[in-house]
């Protein structure tokens, strides 16, 4: 090892001025072996001077630790790179080693790094000497621990955060072992449930928060265990739960299991949330559901009595029973009194006498304000009568009015005490202002039953008067052919005629069992009380009612029943009612109703716009899609206008007259196409048919039309004809490219059979200058023809090519210079590079050779106008689907686009159509070749890009080039892989086969290669090499192959010869690769090849670096 490395200038550490003692503890350290393991130590070792703090020596893991080089910190003492709050604690193990009292230590500090960043290390420290003498030196050894550190702290903080998240959770948090016993609980579920954590922890959730069994009757010890044993199959649970103070509550539980380590269970993790305020309220719904149902029990049972006595009774009992009251009493008014005369209680009816004047105690304030009244304190409440409170023994009442239908005030009931002692709530009221609502029609109707009894006993008396007025009755009654029946003001039937009876299928005798209200369906009773209602006040029914009454064998028929007041004696007797069966008549009309239905919806249902017209073209309907179309909110809306009243108002005539033509001729027409161009500029086209509308008796009534917006169809029919053109095209330039490619491998032969010759002969010594000019404008010849090749090859997307990562940006950016001296001083080129750039995979000679044509061509295009300008921008995009479905030669994803711009004169869409066909320019004759377009086009195919161009005459054009977006990282190029550009040819002494088809070009390398003192081994084709390399005794170095031959390839070739000699180097030609060594032209990884014409000194050069490479 190199001691200049371990000590700074070269100097021992022992310098001049050190004590003797100081070097002889350093004379190890100095030693080679030693040296060796300190400098390749994979941990970091230093030595510190005691004295001053400073590095004497330090390998190269201890300043990459401390972030110092090497060098500068051989210069720095251990204080300047110790952490500032650390540094007091080194002075303690310095003494301490100094004086001999210490001779190891351990510890943790850490270190500040030049870039302002801490790094933590383990430190232990050695003295350097003999033990219980002053020490001089320490050896330090180092050790980065930063990312522990890093990982201790962040542990932590996981750990502080979970402990707040539990902590501060807004539920319960609890864990149970197998026995079902609690060992964890958080801080939420100590306040819930009112005990310590160390209260709870040990003791079983069952007897503790859990009680032995729910108030349902559940047992809940039975639960616990089974959500013990399987957690997962209890996930979610609700039950009831006490605390401390014997309160009950619901919780809903999520029990998840926690297993070991080894994957064993071990305890359940229980969540809790306290949901006791839904369950009460889901409970308290059900009951006022359960209360609302008996309520309407209630309601049409008080309707079938007409004793107001009976109605009072049934009125407080069932206020007692809702309200889980102790006892109640009603009264009426009667006079200026309110007259209360029971008082139910514990199950049983107490008479009582009590009557108040209008404005005395609890029933005179309920009159006077006809609200309800509460009072949850009887004996303080200055309304309450204090002898009747003591009497009845009550605390809390609610007093509720009863009032008649238009307001008169008839009444009050009372409750007393509601079980338990809980006060009275609004919903206690309301239900009981439901009660006294339905009573106060129930008391109506008895008193005007009562009234009406009263008169009926006075018409007895002109009974016999009216005798035969009512046998006249009978006769038409009787004879009727519509269904008349005669009811009480119950709904019980007092007679029928024959017509009603057949109508409900029922005989005579079953008169006396009919009830009217029995024979409605449920949602008709309601109606026929306000009809009874109505009668009773007015003498008779105003309009027809309609009824569904069940019939004896349970049919449901439709009944439009005329109904009046019957009187006897001037008084109210009974109702009359006259009914006609309507149910055929109704279900022809809800049939019609349907069926007008169900053709809508088959008209809204289409996907065409449907529309009818009359014969002065207004509108009489038409389908939802059409009034969309028309943006009218629905179909009705369309009836009665015209089409001038709608959104294509400006087209009116026309639609108008082919209205009439149709009404005139009574001949559809079919089919029709219409194009419509809109506000926008966008386009649609229509497809419509209108035929003659007629009646039932064939007469023309109008017109019926129907269209389709066929807008889709037909861009769907121009793009396909699009696509057709761009695969004919393609197809075209497919085939000049075959050709191209064809032509260009034999003319690469030829080419460098004269290319090679010709440097040759210039090689030659003491040539006349008029043979060597001659020579040179061969040569230069070749080269431009060559040139010409290889734009064939890249339109043909046959070049060989070697691609890798590039940055456009800086690519581009090192061509500008080259592109300014092609378009001259005239001209200005602008550069706007992106931002920033996606990496692409790109041969940047293809690169180079597509922005020269394109910058060339735009040079061209702005000709002598002056003032030109030609803009490069590159920028980052993305071609979606939407675009690859326009641009079917695009594929879909991530670009680099390239845009070359310029301000000439623009193309016509004529010249855009051929721009990139081989041999195509607009160029004057002998000015262009017509490759240039066509070389790019077969770059960006072969590159997998893709290349569009807009322009328009006189505004100049834009080329935009999509190279795709590389993903995979490459190592940058460095130069030793350049060898073969800069290495100068040399000469050799190995052997090398060389394997061509073509005899001029053989014969040239075998020349190339012996005057350069290679031995050669030669062959013209693939089976003479291998006859060759049977009788060749020695080894050949380097095989020397044309590509593509008869009979075997070049590839092939080699992998024979290498059987004999494995490990053969070989080096491909040829004039392009037709895919045996790359793929679409992209040279594969490890091949060697060079690319026919070559000249002499390229063709020496790789050779020698070939051999001159190991494997």
């Amino acid at each position: 090892m190199n001691n200049q490395a371990m000590q700074p200038g070269g100097d021992s550490i022992g310098r001049k001025g050190e004590g003797d003692a100081g070097r002889g503890e350093l004379e190890v350290l100095n030693s080679g072996y030693f040296s060796a393991l300190f400098e390749q130590s994979l941990i970091g070792v230093a030595v510190v001077e005691l004295a001053t703090g400073r590095y004497v020596q330090a390998n190269s893991r201890f300043a990459e630790i401390v972030g110092y080089p090497l060098p500068d910190l051989l210069k720095r003492t251990y204080q300047s790179i110790t952490y500032p709050e650390d540094i007091g604690r080194d002075g303690m193990w310095r003494d301490a080693l100094v004086a001999g009292r210490l001779r190891q230590y351990h510890f943790q500090k850490r270190y500040l790094r030049p870039d302002g960043t801490v790094v933590w290390g383990s430190v232990a420290l050695s003295a350097v000497g003999e033990e219980g003498k002053p020490c001089h030196y320490a050896l330090v050894i180092l050790s980065d621990i930063t990312d522990t550190k890093r990982a201790e702290r962040a542990l932590q903080e996981s750990e502080q955060k979970y402990r707040e998240l539990v902590e501060g959770a807004n539920c319960v948090i609890l864990r149970m072992n197998k026995q079902g016993e609690i060992t964890f609980i958080n801080a939420f579920a100590e306040r819930f449930f009112g005990y310590t954590r160390q209260e709870l922890l040990g003791r079983h959730v069952v007897g503790t928060i859990v009680p032995e069994s729910e108030s349902t009757g559940r047992d809940l010890r039975v639960l616990i265990d089974a959500i013990v044993k399987n957690p997962d199959h209890f996930h979610l649970n609700i039950n009831e739960n006490m605390c401390r103070d014997g309160r009950r509550v619901w919780v809903e539980w999520t029990n998840r299991p926690l297993l070991d380590a080894d994957g064993i269970f071990r305890e359940v993790l229980c969540i809790g949330w306290d949901i006791t305020a839904r369950w009460q309220a889901e409970h308290a719904l059900r009951e006022r559901h359960r209360e609302l149902r008996h309520l309407a029990e209630v309601a049409r049972n008080l309707h079938r009595h007409l004793e107001p006595g009976t109605i009072l009774q049934l009125l407080v009992k069932t206020a007692v029973n809702v309200t889980h009251a102790a006892g109640g009493a009603a009264g009426l008014l009667v006079g200026d009194r309110m007259v209360f005369k029971e008082y139910y209680q514990e199950g049983r009816w107490i008479p009582i006498d009590y009557q108040f004047p209008v404005d005395y105690g609890v029933p005179g304030h309920v009159m006077r304000t006809r609200e309800p009244y509460v009072s949850n304190d009887a004996r303080k409440d200055e309304h309450v009568i204090p002898e009747i409170q003591q009497a009845l023994g009550f605390i809390t009442l609610v007093n509720i009015p009863i009032i008649g239908q238009r307001g008169e005030f008839l009444g009050c009931f009372e409750i007393h005490n509601k079980k338990g002692g809980e006060p009275f709530t609004e919903f206690d009221v309301e239900l009981l202002e439901i009660l006294a609502s339905t009573a106060g029609i129930a008391l109506q109707n008895a008193q005007l039953y009562q009234l009406a009894q009263k008169e009926l006993a006075e018409r007895k008396m002109a009974e016999e008067a009216l005798k035969e007025s009512e046998e006249r009755y009978r006769a038409l009654f009787e004879r009727s052919t519509e269904a008349v029946f005669l009811c009480d003001f119950q709904g019980r039937f007092l007679d029928a005629n024959q017509a009603a009876l057949d109508l409900l299928g029922y005989d005579r005798q079953d008169i006396p069992k009919l009830d009217f209200y029995h024979l409605l369906t449920q949602d008709q009773i309601p109606l026929a009380f306000r009809t009874v209602q109505e009668i009773l006040e007015t003498g008779r029914q105003q309009t027809p009612t309609e009824y569904r009454l069940q019939t004896k064998d349970g049919r449901e028929i439709i009944v439009e029943t005329h109904a009046a007041l019957i009187c006897k004696e001037g008084k109210p007797y009974a109702i009359q009612g006259i009914g006609r069966d309507i149910t055929a008549r109704r279900r022809a009309e809800e049939a019609e109703r349907e069926a007008r239905q169900f053709l809508q919806t088959i008209l809204d249902t289409v996907p065409a716009r449907v529309f009818w017209k009359d014969r002065q073209s207004r509108y009489l309907g038409c389908n939802i899609s059409f009034a969309k179309d028309a943006q009218l909110s629905s179909p009705a809306e369309i009836v009665g206008k015209t089409d001038y009243d709608l959104v294509w108002r400006e087209r009116a005539p026309d639609y108008q007259a082919v209205d009439r033509e149709v009404i005139s001729t009574g001949q559809p027409r079919l089919r029709y196409e219409l194009a419509i161009t809109h506000p926008d500029k966008s386009q649609s086209w229509l497809v419509i048919s209108k035929t003659p509308l007629r009646d039932g008796q064939g007469n023309i009534i109008g017109v019926l039309g129907i269209y389709e917006d066929i807008t889709e169809r037909k861009r769907i029919e121009q793009a396909h004809e699009r696509l057709r053109e761009q695969f004919l095209q393609a197809q075209k330039m497919e085939s000049v490219g075959r050709l191209a490619g064809g032509v260009a491998h034999d003319f690469n032969n030829m080419l460098q059979a004269i290319l090679g010759n010709v440097e040759l002969m210039l090689q030659e010594p003491d040539l006349p200058a008029g043979v060597v000019e001659s020579l040179e404008e061969v040569r230069r010849s070749a080269e431009r023809s060559a040139s010409l090749t290889q734009q064939l090859l890249g339109f043909a997307r046959k070049q060989t090519i070697q691609p890798r990562q590039l940055d456009l940006n800086e690519e581009i950016a090192g061509l500008l210079k080259m592109l300014r001296r092609l378009i001259g001083e005239d001209i200005q080129l602008f550069w706007v590079p992106s931002a920033e750039v996606w990496p692409v995979r790109l041969d940047p000679g293809q690169l180079n050779q597509v922005l020269t044509n394109l910058v060339v061509n735009a040079r061209d295009a702005i000709g002598m106008r002056g003032n030109g300008k030609i803009t490069i921008v590159t920028a980052k995009v993305h071609l979606d689907e939407a675009y690859a479905v326009r641009n079917p030669e695009a594929v879909a994803g991530d670009y680099m686009m390239v845009a070359v711009s310029d301000n000439g004169e623009g193309m016509s869409e004529e010249v855009k159509r051929k721009l990139f066909e081989p041999f195509f320019t607009t160029k004057e004759l002998g000015k262009g070749t017509g490759l240039g377009l066509a070389t790019v086009y077969g770059i960006m195919k072969q590159n997998r890009g893709h290349v569009t161009v807009y322009s328009e005459k006189g505004c100049g054009a834009t080329f935009k080039l999509y190279f795709p977006r590389w993903e995979k990282a490459e190592k940058a190029r460095t130069n030793h892989e350049s060898v073969a550009e800069a290495m100068p040819g040399a000469r050799g002494e190995e052997t090398v086969m060389l394997v061509e088809d073509e005899a001029q070009v053989l014969e040239l390398e075998r020349r190339l290669l012996m005057r350069r003192g290679y031995r050669v081994l030669v062959a013209q084709h693939p089976e003479e090499a291998l006859q060759v390399a049977q009788t060749f005794e020695g080894k050949v170095d380097l095989l020397v192959t044309d590509v593509v031959m008869p009979t075997m390839n070049g590839r092939q070739l080699r992998d024979k010869l290498r059987e004999k000699w494995p490990g053969l180097k070989c080096l491909f030609l040829s004039g392009y690769t037709a895919n045996v060594i790359a793929h679409h032209g992209v040279l594969e990884e490890g091949i060697n090849f060079l690319s026919k014409p070559f000249n002499a000194q390229e063709f020496c050069r790789l050779v020698r670096q070939i051999l001159d490479r190991g494997e």
